[in-house]
């Protein structure tokens, strides 16, 4: 193969491993079929009804959970909140919920004026963009914004509605209800402290101490009655010196199915770090090499790492270094660049690369079994001036910090 035409085959490789990480990626769980894309087409349209109809029957074929997410979105755009709501409960409760599910959750929570609750799902980050809605859905929530009401009964009835619901794990729904009742009944303590006590076993501590705090405003001179030994005050208390704070629930489908996301409790901007350990086995140049590497996520779908290897090959040994950005594309699979530079005696190679893999989370959900692909475009790889591709592929296992 000729200079120019290896030139050609590495644009090609870039092109299709980077474009679904550039934008292309909210596709991978959906099927994109003709009847998908006609219901996305009529949502568009501002045609709900039509649209309801056709996600209906994709969700009868298949529980898609990109497909249920805007199902949920033409509910709420319709004002069929309740069948919303329970929706994107459904998600919630399959573990599949991701970054896109939350958007659609912020978005359905916009649409019922909840614009509070809607900002602890999702706060509007330029660099993810649900692109076949991007030009539409800020005018959409203009035009189709509407106070909704899910609740019919009395206080009691619906308290013990709510704690069902928490207890179902229906998160979407016993937070609105709520919110209505705090809002509905404002001089009642009991749906603060039930409000609290939801946010607190989420892990939002900000937002359980805020209606503690307002449960116990309510009770104001009448705590000797309402809390005899004092246990809401305690409670409120432990929460204000808790150092484990913002454990949050509602995160990234992988980074939750690998134990959960760490976030910088002094960060002013709440930036994502999580860190992880590899070590495993490499093919490269007909001989296998011993690895290990230590990265860090710099968000929640991006990471950067950096790797040491090893491997004796024809009574030569062989030392390889490299550095790998990658991003997540769905649940498991990631792809991105790496930079692998390779010394022995007096041959060294440089190697610029694409990678590809796959990270499946064990039972611990602190750790995970990693294969990958890589192919480098090499230059003076052993000391000549040829140009040249090599191929890896990699199998080992990851543990997460």
């Amino acid at each position: 193969m000729n200079y120019f035409n290896q030139k050609i085959l590495f644009v090609v490789w870039a092109f299709f491993f980077l474009f679904p990480v550039a934008g292309f990626s909210q596709y991978k769980d959906s099927s994109m079929n003709t009847k998908h894309i006609s219901a996305r087409k009529n949502v568009l349209d501002e045609q709900f009804d039509y649209a309801i109809v056709k996600y209906a029957g994709l969700l009868q074929k298949e529980d898609n959970t990109t497909v249920r997410a805007e199902y949920a979105f033409a509910l709420a755009l319709s004002k069929c909140y309740d069948g919303a709501i329970m929706n994107l409960d459904k998600i919630l409760i399959s573990g599949k919920a991701d970054k896109t599910t939350l958007f659609y959750i912020s978005q359905v929570l916009k649409l019922m004026e909840y614009d509070e609750l809607a900002d602890v799902f999702w706060e509007k980050e330029e660099s993810f963009k649900i692109w076949w809605i991007y030009d539409k859905y800020e005018s959409f929530l203009e035009k189709y914004k509407c106070l909704a009401t899910i609740n019919t009964d009395n206080l009691w009835t619906a308290l013990n509605r709510a704690n069902m619901l928490v207890a179902q794990k229906q998160y979407i729904q016993s937070i609105v209800l709520y919110q209505e009742l705090v809002e509905t009944y404002p001089n009642e303590y009991l749906p603060y402290i039930g409000f609290s006590a939801l946010w607190e076993s989420l892990g939002y501590n900000t937002l359980a101490i805020k209606y503690l705090r307002q449960g116990l405003a309510v009770m104001g001179n009448n705590k000797t009655k309402f809390d005899t030994d004092g246990i809401y005050q305690k409670h409120l208390e432990k929460l204000e010196t808790d150092n484990n704070y913002e454990s949050r629930v509602f995160q990234s489908h992988k980074l939750k199915e690998l134990g959960g996301q760490k976030e910088q409790n002094s960060s002013e901007n709440g930036q994502f770090e999580r860190q992880f350990a590899y070590f495993g086995l490499t093919y490269i140049n007909k001989t296998v090499s011993m690895n290990a590497k230590y990265g860090f996520y710099t968000s929640d779908k991006t990471s950067f790492s950096l790797g040491f290897g090893f491997s004796r090959y024809d009574k030569t040994n062989m030392y390889t270094i490299a550095s790998s950005f990658c991003g997540d594309i769905g649940s498991i699979f990631n792809a991105g660049l790496s930079l692998m530079g390779q010394l022995s005696k007096e041959n060294y190679g440089l190697g610029l690369g694409l990678v590809g893999g796959l990270s499946i989370p064990l039972s611990d959900k602190k750790s995970s079994i990693d294969a990958n692909l890589a192919f480098y475009y090499n230059f003076k790889f052993q000391s000549t001036n040829s140009l040249d591709f090599t191929g890896t592929l990699s199998i080992g296992y990851t543990r997460y910090f």
